[in-house]
């Protein structure tokens, strides 16, 4: 982690160290949960969805516009680092083919192409979304 922050501000090294700090903790829950996890056979079925993927909506395009300035800026750690975060903190496993190839372009420096590819998936979730919105209503 010290090597990849090397070259980072102090700002950008922070940010870092709060999503590895998340995912850390993620990891370790799910440790200390496997022996019942296995006992119970949990996450064997499709997850249940919540309301919280919505409650993090102005978090994740927040996120996405953070993204858009840095491939305007063809900044590939900053993009990284922002792909990062989504992938961390989001609940976009549905969009798995268009995060990697997101992922792809950004180490590609395909910034251009970047920059469409995460236009047409902040489409994708907001319709997503939108549905969801409505099968709750019904």
């Amino acid at each position: 982690m010290e090597d990849a922050c090397a070259d980072e501000d102090e700002v950008n090294t922070l940010s870092a160290l709060v999503l590895a700090e998340k995912a850390f903790a993620q990891v370790l829950g799910t440790f200390e949960r496997m022996p019942d996890i296995v006992r119970t056979g949990e996450g064997t079925e499709e997850p249940v969805k919540t309301e919280s993927f919505q409650d993090d909506l102005s978090e994740i395009f927040e996120v996405f516009q953070k993204l858009g300035i840095s491939l305007q800026e063809s900044d590939p750690i900053s993009s990284e680092n922002c792909l990062r975060e989504i992938r961390t903190s989001f609940p976009l496993s549905d969009f798995k083919e268009d995060m990697e190839y997101l992922e792809r372009q950004i180490k590609d420096y395909n910034f251009d192409g970047a920059r469409e590819t995460i236009k047409e998936l902040k489409n994708k979730v907001q319709i997503r979304i939108y549905d969801e919105s409505e099968s709750m209503r019904e």
